[in-house]
């Protein structure tokens, strides 16, 4: 189930941009199990800068003409909703996080059904970077699972039938016998990959308190748009909104930049994202 490790961390990533806590572990504790340095460091990209302070400039685009940001609301936190038991309730104080930002993200992380579709660099180090795309679907015990890192590609797919690890190249479907603790839960809370990469990814972090420091308003990636800033210790976080539509999140850490664009977040999902490719061969 390796590959399907790797294949989730898309997915938490979009989670920890507010998990993330002070990281108290070495550089090479941040590679993920079964990427050796020497194979990763073949395949990296430059990281993307850090993230630009807030300034007039940022109002404009790269050919110099003037561009209008949009009004930034100071956030607001007035949600009492219990999030205990969910993915993010297991990691995270939700109560330090917008009412905004858990109803346009969180929720619909949390929810039973979610299409996401995320794009984007993860930091290894300070200038050593990641590529990635994912494209991840739940609809209840239903999920499916489909990731580039680095050049490798994974996929599973979980449906009624059990979880299949998905070898495109092949064209084949290997199914993998599920857990007994899978039957009573959600599955995207207790699929074993999962819960290892969520685990992996804490465990890179103390335990500073996620706080707010601000709204604003800036281009970012050539986009005008309103953010939302938090800081873990001397981790920095950005949330980057079209109205109430989440387009990417920053995360930097001393430098090294994480930045995840979100090309889809919704709780809606088409009903054959669970079924096995046709052609392809079961085993």
């Amino acid at each position: 189930m390796k590959k399907t490790v790797i294949a989730l961390i898309a997915a938490m990533m979009i989670l920890s941009m507010a998990a993330c806590r002070n990281d108290k572990n070495t550089k090479s504790d941040s590679i993920p199990e079964g990427t050796s340095t020497a194979s990763a460091s073949e395949q990296l990209s430059d990281a993307q800068s850090s993230i630009t302070p807030e300034s007039k400039d940022n109002s404009s685009s790269p050919s110099g003409s003037t561009v209008e940001l949009p009004d930034a609301e100071e956030a607001t936190f007035n949600s009492d909703k219990d999030y205990s038991g969910t993915v993010t309730g297991k990691f995270v104080d939700v109560s330090k996080l917008s009412d905004k930002t858990k109803t346009c993200v969180v929720d619909v992380l949390n929810g039973d059904t979610l299409t996401l579709d995320a794009e984007g660099k993860l930091a290894i180090a300070k200038g050593i970077s990641i590529d990635f795309s994912a494209n991840i679907r739940k609809d209840k015990e239903n999920t499916s699972f489909h990731m580039i890192i680095a050049g490798q590609e994974s996929a599973v797919i979980r449906n009624e039938s059990g979880t299949y690890v998905i070898d495109n190249s092949s064209k084949t479907a290997t199914l993998s016998k599920a857990e007994s603790s899978d039957e009573n839960e959600s599955a995207f809370y207790t699929n074993p990959a999962s819960g290892k990469v969520v685990s992996f990814i804490a465990s890179l972090f103390g335990k500073e308190p996620l706080t707010y420091s601000k709204s604003g308003s800036e281009v970012f990636e050539g986009e005008a748009l309103t953010y939302e800033e938090y800081t873990v210790g001397s981790i920095i976080i950005r949330l980057y909104y079209d109205g109430n539509t989440i387009k990417y999140a920053s995360i930097d850490k001393s430098g090294a930049v994480s930045t995840v664009k979100v090309n889809t977040l919704t709780a809606k999902v088409e009903p054959d994202s669970f079924k096995i490719p046709e052609g392809y061969t079961i085993k």
